[in-house]
């Protein structure tokens, strides 16, 4: 058997179940493949800077909004870390602050990640979306998957996957 093209995955948690399920999957396939793992939370604060600009925050309710936003991601992360530990897998922490995709990107190429993983929601079937909309038209989601998948230099897994969290506690 060859050596594997995945060496190094980046997992993006950003607190939603969606993440979390990504992160289980991350490293129940590290466990498989043996790949390095590094978790990735990004503080969004490009949003909270339009949202300040826009005047629909106040200078102090920034300051507030990113300790918050720290907190939970330094919450996350360590969550993310506990898990892997009960299924003997070591995981990289990191927390950047910025436009979420761009720096999602930008980790992933100054680490040398071959993969990221981030988490989705199932959408309707395309039978249901079509049947809804009498132009047959699909809607477009623009989602920092999608994003991620146009500009990043790796592959992008968007993991939806049902029934992860059982899997992850029997394996």
């Amino acid at each position: 058997m060859g050596k594997s093209i995945v060496k190094k995955v980046l997992v993006c948690i950003n607190g939603t179940s969606e993440s979390i399920k990504a992160a289980m999957y991350t490293i129940l396939f590290a466990k498989q493949i043996g790949c390095s793992v590094k978790a990735l939370y990004v503080v969004d604060t490009a949003t909270i800077k339009f949202l300040l600009n826009s005047r629909f925050l106040a200078t102090d309710e920034k300051v507030l909004y990113e300790k918050k936003f720290n907190q939970d991601g330094k919450h996350y992360l360590e969550y993310v870390e506990s898990l892997a530990r009960t299924k003997g897998i070591k995981i990289e922490s990191q927390m950047r602050e910025g436009s979420v995709c761009y720096e999602i990107i930008e980790e992933a190429e100054s680490w040398g990640a071959d993969m990221i993983i981030v988490g989705g929601k199932k959408k309707q079937p395309l039978s249901k979306q079509l049947s809804d909309n009498p132009r047959g038209s699909i809607k477009a989601w623009s989602t920092i998957g999608n994003q991620l998948m146009a500009y990043a230099s790796c592959p992008v897994l968007v993991v939806n996957r049902e029934g992860i969290e059982e899997t992850f506690k029997v394996s």
